[in-house]
């Protein structure tokens, strides 16, 4: 595969860079003769749980530090996030921007991974890890899950990164396309997500269906925050969840949540499932719970969603899938990858118990490629004094200011500031009357 190469002697950051074909791009990070030390800061709990299992198979030292922002993960989340990891059981520091930049400098990391949302991964590169000097860490950042088809605003808030990791070779081809004509400096290797767990050498086939037996009896059920879009939809899901649930009683139909509904999630997520799932099934055959997804994987024997990244850990699992289509297949869905998987399917299959295994071309294309070195001994650059600082680039207007917000204030005084900015504006919208409320609409459109 073709991977996007750094600037050559001389070259300005802005000017395009030649992609050149290659695999490994460089030495082991970090001082001669030494492992790398790695310094890993999150902040939601799907970021914690990409960084976290992503620096559990560094071969060095790790640290691992939560960002103060308002979306924080609950204990709940966290337990969930780190489990299988080497941070498993423990709770990691919370720090505030001003910390962990004196943290940087206390540790001296040879590679900070940033784990965080879009907008955070450019500030706190630019506050945390400053360009412009002789010796600094290889900055490394990422997605944490489905990210095709890839977004250029997401790439654009993480050219600051040295590394861009992604975890498929159709995610590779997408990213490329967008990085080279930008001139970005960033190298994107190519990684199978962390949490997935390695397949054996030999053909994709091999993933074969779940050991038989009484214990393998749940249908776990991953809801997103963002699709389906409505109450309505969601009810729907459940009350075929029920139906299955009513015609097949040696089931235990799970609704698997990542956090209670009040949890803060990377994408807000206010659904009350406890409160959905009783009205589907009516004498509580649905049952809502949270906890580590491995965890429930291990009893089921078939899992359902509309696009949620929980789909691949289960395929890893040997649990087939169904990736219902009835609410559309596309960006808004979080299925767009899943086109010509062979695991679509609709609500009628939910109701009957039809679950799918992937097709073994689509498996190579998308996070289950076979045989990949080791990340650690590709990142660029074996001397920290020979790279050359991060380019700056200018985050879309706002953003960055936003992100500043997040991490600067309280999170109390953050949402407090978020509610009365939102009922501000709501209420200039009531006032402009019904033609600029059809603009919004043709515009958010």
């Amino acid at each position: 595969m073709d991977e996007p190469g750094t600037h050559p002697a001389g070259a300005r950051a802005g000017e395009p860079v030649r992609v050149r074909a290659g695999g490994a791009v460089g030495a082991t990070a970090g001082r001669p003769g030494t492992t790398p030390r790695v310094l890993v800061v999150a902040d939601t709990d799907s970021y914690l749980k990409w960084g976290a299992a992503l620096a559990t198979s560094a071969p060095g030292p790790a640290e691992l530090v939560l960002l103060r922002t308002p979306l924080l993960p609950s204990a709940v989340q966290v337990r969930s996030a780190l489990a299988g990891t080497r941070w498993e059981g423990r709770q990691p520091p919370v720090v505030s921007a001003a910390r962990l930049r004196r943290r940087v400098r206390e540790l001296a990391p040879d590679v900070v991974v940033l784990a965080l949302v879009g907008p955070l991964v450019d500030l706190v590169a630019r506050a945390c890890v400053p360009g412009g000097r002789a010796e600094r860490p290889i900055v490394l950042s990422g997605l944490p899950g489905i990210a095709v088809p890839t977004s250029a605003l997401a790439l654009h808030h993480r050219r600051r990164a040295d590394v861009l990791v992604v975890h498929s070779r159709r995610e590779q081809r997408d990213a490329l396309a967008l990085l080279e004509p930008a001139g970005a400096r960033t190298t994107a290797l190519l990684q199978r997500l962390p949490f997935l767990p390695q397949l054996p050498e030999g053909a994709p086939e091999a993933l074969g269906p779940p050991p038989g037996g009484p214990g393998r009896r749940a249908v776990l059920y991953a809801p997103q925050a963002l699709a389906p879009r409505t109450d309505a939809e969601r009810a729907s899901v459940l009350a075929a969840l029920a139906d299955l649930a009513a015609a097949r009683p040696e089931l235990d139909v799970v609704v698997k949540v990542r956090g209670e509904r009040l949890d803060e999630q990377t994408h807000r997520d206010r659904t009350d499932y406890r409160r959905l799932a009783p009205g589907a099934g009516g004498d509580g055959r649905v049952r809502v719970a949270a906890g580590p997804l491995g965890e429930h994987l291990r009893g089921a024997a078939g899992l359902v969603t509309v696009g949620s990244t929980a789909s691949l850990e289960a395929v890893a699992a040997g649990v087939p899938v169904l990736v219902l289509e009835d609410f559309g297949v596309g960006p808004e869905q979080f299925n767009e990858v899943f086109r010509g998987s062979g695991v679509l399917g609709t609500l009628d299959d939910l109701r009957a118990g039809r679950f799918l295994s992937p097709r073994a071309d689509w498996l190579e294309d998308n996070y289950f490629h076979r045989g990949q070195p080791d990340l650690w001994s590709r990142l660029p650059g074996a001397d920290r004094r020979a790279r050359p600082p991060v380019p700056l680039a200018v985050a879309p207007r706002g953003t960055a200011v936003l992100a500043a917000l997040e991490v600067l204030l309280p999170p109390a005084v953050h949402r407090a500031l978020r509610r009365s900015a939102l009922g501000a504006l709501a209420a200039v919208r009531q006032r402009r009357g019904t033609w600029a409320s059809k603009t919004s609409r043709s515009e958010a459109a």
